[in-house]
């Protein structure tokens, strides 16, 4: 015995002699002592200061990485100031080309008008006048009830008015839409023509007929208790100018030209400066970023800055092209003052020389907008650039979340699908990779391979109670329209614990079949807590509720549902994926589309060729302003076809970059999925961990004392396992248990019997390729008959044959055929659980000797009380084993009595003699005896039994017998001898000798008197 409990050790013993033997069996097996539990707490210990260590180490890190956050974030807000300026200042470019071009536009006309019109024609005087042109500007913020007004000739016996109510949802933009159709269309002002001007609230009013002047007033009304900010400012843009005053008015258009082109000059310097500013925050924002401790929260913030770099940059180019357009139409209009104010023999010449310009000009337009429409799908192609590389930063989250979904679905029917999901991410993410590949049909196919693990994915709900329970606590479960309670109560005294209330809800809930139709119920790991599984249907998901019990004074309980399973994150994998293929589809497109447009903005750009636009007669013939009209129309043409093309691009471009904008939160999302699976993970293993060690606990055998009745002389065969139970109760299978050891019996032999299957063949004789299955402990072994088998018994010793020949199997059964051409499996080890199956030909499969079988044979003639131990094992990994105690209850048996042979001698052949025949037999209970037959005929005292000889054998009480010659053998001679024998049993009153004694009497003849014969 161990010294100190759960100190193991290991026994073992030898004998010399070739007759002597010894053997060590395990009659208390060693179980986890202090020892083992003090050491493991030490070692869980030294774990737990390894954690506290390492939490230590994360904590002196934490900090760097804040800083560097802090340090990003403010680098990306210094990036989205300067992208801020750039874009004001890309406006202000814009606005001053647009009033650069107006102004051009205006000196053209004047400068045409006194070139053609001659001061005696009225007519033509008056078609050579500008119509006015004025704007209306409408601000603030709509509310309902709120009006806007504009006045034509306000003041005169012209005046007309025209008003808007403002209603729900009206917007800025909406109002002065409203305007140019009511002006346009339902002539809601006489005299002049409505459009859009450059800004939402901007109406420009034009003057129906050249010359003719007229006045614009606006004004806006705020609601009652409304924001007091609503403005209508209407201003006089281009004055009705009579032909008589044009010159004036060139040289006037002329100096609006130039001002407008310095405006874009400043505007453009200050779009440089938003560059070097974003340049230096991107800088910072790296810097940031490669910062010790830095995290995806910097890199994100990096990104960020980035962004903005890329927008700051196409503002500055938008800065420069409008720039360059305000010089144009400032030289433009220069030119024009130049010939308005030339005489009549140098204005042929100017006017070649402005119509050269213009074409020089617009061909530099048209240019400028290929340029643009170019850069925007350099802008698109980059932001899908950077939209591919979120898009595989998404994919490598996905395929890590895979990974561990590959993992944790190994050993389960799921890991397949599971592994067919992770390898098309796998497949995907090289896809995304390849230059020209088409992204959305790869995360489609991630997508289809997603739904197909939801296919197999169970939804999953936990609801887990807590909280103090009061007696009369009603708890409610609802699934779709059905609700199943239970009441917390009292028994004997004690009130429902969280367990009690788990157990009874579940059984409230098994109780209705609707819900069980629907969701199985289970208990979960603690004690409150109770899972709901079913099959996840997209179209259909079960619903569910709870009741938060209120009952009784303390309110503090609680029941509460959560969706734990793996399908929400899946599903959370299915939308970001499917976000993404619409980001990727539409960023295609987007490039598509910018690409389409730069190329025919390059087309228009290339046909507006000056060299074929050049007029006949130039230099020196009569200068045709038809030919110029038209050709100047024609290079208006390209020039406007290439600025809507660049217009296309650069939308497709802003699309572009939204949508990588929104690629970048996908990825956030796809990172949210990761962390969120990981989280799930690491609770399922936590989860498993414990249920594993739970069933382990739970399943640590507790062998039950046996015992059993037996008799003297008897061998029993008996089952030890059949009381044996698992600590919680339950009954040792899955695995089922084994006998490792016996110990010895004082006055007996202990022996574990192997279990023994017999699997029965089908009768008679196979047909070639029959196929014979039979499966031993999960190992399965298939024989294919040959077709020269004559009968079962033969497939019977092939089957065998093959069976002893395998390495695995060999090592559990030892295989053989039965007498009836069975195949018979004995376990290889006494003790060892067999599980058989058959199918195919194999017929039945019988337990012909049970495992846990013991047996018992007690000493010679032993009867009372033997004691001997086992122990068993649960064949858990690892093990855990128990001991019990068998008490043999031997029953003695009465024994037969023993006889032995006689032998006696008569003096003459008529004298008789005593034979003292039970004076050597025995009897193990040493009962009296008695004589029971004799020649195998039955006597009692007194009685007589005639030989064959003739002599006579009286049975006396005391046991003897009585042998008289009764003058048989008279005719021996003196001396002669003659030996006669009769066998006999004794009784000890309840059984008879098994065997017969011998009596043998010899008999010796005397000198006998002469008879006289007459």
């Amino acid at each position: 015995s161990a010294k100190v409990a759960g100190v193991a050790f290991i026994s073992a013993v030898d004998a010399t002699s070739s007759f002597a033997t010894m053997t060590v069996a395990t009659t208390v097996a060693n179980l986890k002592g202090a020892d083992d539990l003090a050491a493991e707490a030490a070692a869980e210990a030294l774990t737990q200061a390894g954690v506290v260590a390492t939490k230590l180490g994360l904590t002196e890190t934490a900090a760097d990485t804040v800083q560097a956050s802090i340090d990003a974030f403010e680098a990306a807000a210094d990036a989205e100031t300067a992208a801020a300026a750039a874009a004001t200042a890309e406006q202000e470019g814009e606005q001053a080309a647009l009033d650069a071009a107006l102004a051009s536009r205006t000196a053209k006309a004047a400068a045409d008008a006194v070139i053609n019109a001659a001061p005696e024609d009225a007519e033509a005087a008056k078609t050579a006048a500008l119509s006015q042109v004025d704007t209306v500007t409408f601000a603030g913020t709509p509310e309902v009830d709120d009006t806007y007004s504009v006045i034509l000739n306000a003041g005169t016996v012209d005046e007309e008015t025209l008003t808007y109510t403002v209603e729900a949802g009206n917007t800025i933009l909406f109002i002065r839409d409203w305007f140019e159709t009511e002006i346009n269309d339902n002539g809601g002002l006489s005299l002049v023509t409505a459009s859009q001007g450059t800004a939402d609230g901007k109406l420009v009013l034009t003057g129906d007929t050249p010359g003719d002047a007229f006045t614009i007033a606006a004004a806006a009304t705020n609601v009652s208790g409304g924001t007091d900010d609503n403005t209508a400012v209407a201003a006089e843009t281009i004055k009705a100018i009579s032909a008589t005053d044009t010159l004036s008015t060139v040289e006037v258009a002329a100096k609006l030209a130039s001002d407008a082109a310095q405006a874009a000059q400043d505007a453009k310097d200050d779009a440089d400066q938003a560059k070097i500013d974003v340049d230096a925050a991107e800088l910072a924002a790296e810097t940031a970023a490669g910062a010790t401790g830095a995290n995806d929260v910097a890199q994100d913030y990096l990104a960020k800055a980035t962004a903005f770099v890329a927008e700051v940059d196409a503002s500055v180019l938008d800065a420069g092209r409008a720039l360059d357009a305000a010089t144009t139409s400032s030289s433009k209009a220069a030119a024009q003052a130049a010939v308005a104010g030339a005489s009549a023999a140098d204005q042929q010449a100017l006017l070649y020389d402005a119509y050269n310009n213009s074409i020089t000009s617009a061909d530099g337009d048209a240019e400028a907008q290929a340029l643009r429409a170019e850069t925007a799908e350099d802008v698109a192609e980059a932001a899908a650039d950077v939209t591919l590389v979120h898009a595989a930063a998404m994919m490598e989250s996905a395929i890590a979340t895979a990974a561990k979904g590959v993992e944790f679905a190994a050993g389960s029917g799921g890991e397949t699908t599971v592994g067919t999901m992770h390898s098309t991410m796998v497949d995907a993410l090289e896809t995304i990779n390849t230059e020209g590949s088409d992204v959305a049909a790869a995360l489609q196919g991630v997508i289809d391979s997603v739904n197909d693990v939801l296919d197999i994915t169970e939804q999953e709900v936990t609801v887990t109670l807590g909280g103090t329970i009061e007696d009369g606590d009603i708890y409610r479960i609802t699934v779709g329209a059905t609700q199943a309670e239970y009441a917390a109560k009292t028994v004997d005294g004690v009130l429902d614990d969280l367990a009690a209330v788990r157990d009874g809800l579940i059984a409230a809930i098994e109780a209705k079949t609707a819900i069980t139709d629907v969701v199985d119920v289970e208990a979960g790991f603690g004690d409150g807590e109770i899972v709901l599984t079913g099959p996840y249907d997209a179209t259909v998901p079960f619903t569910y509720s709870v009741s938060t019990p209120t009952e009784g004074s303390d309110t503090s309980n609680t029941i509460e549902a959560a969706e734990t399973g793996l399908e929400p994150i899946l599903l959370g994998i299915v939308d970001g994926m499917t976000e993404a293929k619409s980001i990727a589809s539409s960023i295609q497109s987007a490039v598509q589309d910018a690409s389409d447009a730069a190329g025919l903005a390059r087309q228009a750009a290339t046909d507006l060729n000056p060299t074929t636009l050049a007029l006949a007669n130039d230099p020196t013939g009569p200068y045709d302003a038809g030919e110029a009209e038209t050709n100047l129309a024609a290079a208006d043409d390209y020039v406007e076809i290439a600025g809507a093309k660049a217009d296309i691009a650069v939308d497709a471009a802003a699309l572009a970059d939204a949508k990588s904008i929104s690629a970048e939160q996908a990825v956030s999302v796809a990172e949210a999925v990761q962390i969120q699976f990981e989280q799930f993970l690491a609770k399922a293993a936590q989860e498993e961990l414990l249920a594993v060690q739970r069933a382990a606990a739970d399943a640590v055998p507790i062998a039950g004392d046996d015992d059993i009745d037996a008799f003297e002389d008897t061998a029993k065969t008996f089952d030890v396992l059949s009381n044996d139970k698992r600590t919680d109760g339950d009954t040792l299978e899955n695995p089922p248990p084994s006998i490792v050891s016996v110990g010895s019996a004082a006055n007996g032999t202990v022996e574990i019997i192997a279990q023994v299957d017999t699997v029965t063949l089908a009768a008679g004789s196979p047909d070639v390729d029959d196929l014979y299955t039979v499966t031993v402990n999960g190992i399965q072994l298939t024989y294919k008959a040959s077709g020269n088998e004559a009968d079962a018994a033969a497939v019977a010793a092939e089957m065998a044959s093959v069976i002893n020949g395998n390495l695995v199997l060999g090592e559990i059964v030892d295989a053989t055929v039965g007498s009836g051409g069975e195949l018979v499996l004995t376990a290889h080890y006494a003790g060892e659980a067999l599980t058989t199956t058959r199918d195919d030909n194999a017929t039945a499969v019988e337990t012909t000797v049970d495992n846990g079988s013991i047996l018992y044979t007690p000493a010679d003639n032993f009867f009372g009380i033997d004691k001997f131990t086992y122990t068993i094992s649960n064949n858990f990994d690892p093990p855990s084993y128990s001991s019990a105690t068998v008490t043999m209850d031997v029953e003695t048996v009465n024994d037969a009595p023993d006889v032995y042979d006689d032998f006696a001698r008569t003096a003459s052949d008529n004298t008789a003699v005593t034979v003292t025949a039970l004076f050597n037999d025995t009897d193990v209970e040493d009962d009296d005896l008695s004589i029971a037959t004799v020649n195998g005929e039955a006597v009692v005292a007194g009685g007589t039994v005639t030989l064959a000889s003739g002599a006579i054998v009286t049975v006396n009480s005391d046991g003897t017998f009585d042998y008289d010659p009764n003058g048989k053998f008279t005719e021996l001679a003196a001396g002669d001898e003659e030996v006669e024998t009769f066998t006999y049993t004794a009784t000890d009153g309840e059984d008879a000798s098994a065997t017969a004694a011998t009596v043998e009497v010899t008999v010796t003849g005397s000198n006998d008197a002469p008879v006289g014969v007459a």
